[in-house]
Formats: C-alpha cells, sequence, structure tokens
C-alpha cells in the first residue's frame, strides 16, 4: 500500500466514522407508536445483531423474547400499569413527571400496548451453576445491556423507533406465562414506527443530550 492508499483508507475511514456518529445522533426514544406492521424477519435481523455482541468469557448468558401477541401485549401493559401507580403513589404524583420525560402523558403505560413488538431481554443469573459467584452474575447483566445497545443501535440504523422500559421488578413477565426460571429480566425494549406527532429527533423540546466535553474525554498523548 502506497503513503496515497493509506491516506485514501484513512480519509475513508473518517467520513465513515463521521457518517455513523451523525446518524447515531438523530436516534430519540418515542412513546406513540404507530399501528404500522414491522415484519418479523427485520425483528429477527436485529436480535441477530443484538447477539453477536461481546459477553463475559463469550458465555452469551442472556435471551431475548420477541413478543407481537396483542393478548401478551395487553397484559405487559397492564403490569407496567400496576408498577406505575405504585411509583405515582410513593412519589405523591409530583408535577416534575412531565419535565423529565418528553412525550410525557397521563397515560405512559399504553405505549407498550401500541408497539408492535416488544423484546424482553432476560439474564441467565447462574450461567456457570450454582456456584457461579456474584461478581458472574454481575457480569451477565452487564453483558445482557451491551447486547441490548446492539439492538437499539441497529433498529435506528434500520429507521425504526425504540423505547426502553425497566420493569422494577425481575419476575415481571411469570405471571404471563414467559418461563424465566433462572433468569432475571432486565428490560423490555419497544419497537416500531413512530405515530404521527410523536417525540421523535426531528420534533424533540428539551431533549437535547449534553455537550461532549461534559460526557467524554480523550487522553492522546502530549496531553
Amino acid at each position: 500500500m502506497t503513503a496515497s492508499d493509506g491516506d485514501r483508507a484513512t480519509r475513508a475511514l473518517i467520513e465513515r466514522a463521521q457518517q455513523l456518529s451523525r446518524q447515531m445522533q438523530t436516534r430519540r426514544s418515542v412513546r406513540a407508536f404507530a399501528d404500522t406492521p414491522v415484519p418479523r424477519e427485520v425483528i429477527r435481523a436485529g436480535l441477530e445483531i443484538a447477539v453477536s455482541a461481546p459477553s463475559g468469557v463469550n458465555l452469551q448468558a442472556w435471551r431475548f423474547v420477541a413478543i407481537s401477541d396483542p393478548d401478551i401485549r395487553k397484559a405487559v401493559r397492564q403490569l407496567a400499569e400496576e408498577e406505575w401507580d405504585e411509583f405515582l403513589v410513593q412519589n405523591d404524583n409530583k408535577p416534575w413527571l412531565a419535565n423529565k420525560l418528553p412525550g410525557w402523558r397521563p397515560d405512559p403505560c399504553a405505549v407498550i400496548e401500541e408497539a408492535p413488538w416488544l423484546i424482553a431481554i432476560f439474564a441467565n443469573e447462574t450461567p456457570l451453576g450454582a456456584e457461579t459467584s456474584g461478581r458472574r452474575k454481575l457480569h451477565v447483566t452487564d453483558s445482557a445491556c451491551i447486547a441490548t445497545g446492539f439492538l437499539v443501535s441497529a433498529f435506528h440504523q434500520m429507521g425504526l423507533e425504540t423505547l426502553v422500559h425497566i420493569p422494577a421488578a425481575a419476575d415481571y413477565l411469570e405471571e404471563i406465562a414467559i418461563d424465566s426460571e433462572g433468569e432475571k429480566l432486565v428490560m423490555i425494549v419497544l419497537v416500531g414506527h413512530a405515530a404521527e406527532g410523536a417525540i421523535t429527533a426531528a420534533n424533540a423540546v428539551n431533549a437535547s443530550k449534553k455537550p461532549f466535553h461534559t460526557v467524554a474525554m480523550m487522553l492522546e498523548s502530549g496531553d
């Protein structure tokens, strides 16, 4: 490779990196989904990307359950509403919620039933058997979170919108016959197309990200 070839390759790499950066910076969570269907093949492709994520000792101690069944989505919404009601009681229905959550509405759990797909992410709490240490348990949860990041990023690049829902209880879905013995529910990702007028990157208000220098730094020689 000549010096000029190396320069072209470097410029192409920088251009691709900057293009991806601009695309990913447009991602925003939405809290209203359209009833537009999303093909299962698209969801499967997203899951294939997610399970390619790195994991501690390559355990891949996670499980992704994609749900489109409307009855199950309704049941998950009802579970979320119960948790939400408890949260409001504990927080005395304080109005700061409306300021903290862009696109907040009185019935925030409705979005769970609206989204055409829910993806439940579980972490295997004892991937190496009953003798697994607490440290390893922490690692599998971290790995599941990394894989979820892959999932959210993939769907954004496909042109879909997502919202991450984190239940307070790890056994959240046992009531609706999703067997999760030995596993912990980490989060649920809602996937679909944004409803008309929903909060997105294009119309987000008070949803700007923190300045780069306040959340990241680069240490290089000479610094």
